[in-house]
């Protein structure tokens, strides 16, 4: 969160992107024990808030990197999130294909 808002010119320390994801895990810490406690009455309830709690985990972090770092678009900043996740993966990916080798993705081939 920190590089990558500096990369893209953004002003937020390495302090206050430290204190935005605690913030961010004590509040979505809530909704799991929520979704944990209504498990056992109504696993489709359940259910029903880890979608919402996924959706307000998304809406929150773009909100809290756009104040972190000054940035006055928020849907770029959703952007440059998801591209940076899918990046993420990729390089996990081959990172994974270079320790273990191919014949650990299609081993019956």
């Amino acid at each position: 969160m920190h590089r990558v808002g500096r990369a893209f010119g953004g002003r937020g320390s390495f302090a206050d992107a430290l204190l935005v994801v605690v913030w961010l895990q004590l509040i979505m810490l809530g909704f799991q024990v929520l979704q944990m406690v209504i498990l056992p009455l109504s696993p489709n309830f359940a259910g029903l808030i880890g979608l919402v709690s996924f959706g307000l985990y998304l809406w929150l972090l773009t909100v809290f990197i756009a104040e972190l770092h000054g940035f006055a678009s928020r849907g770029m900043v959703f952007l440059v999130m998801v591209l940076t996740a899918i990046a993420a993966g990729f390089v996990l990916a081959v990172v994974l294909i270079l320790f273990l080798g191919p014949e650990a993705l299609m081993p019956n081939v």
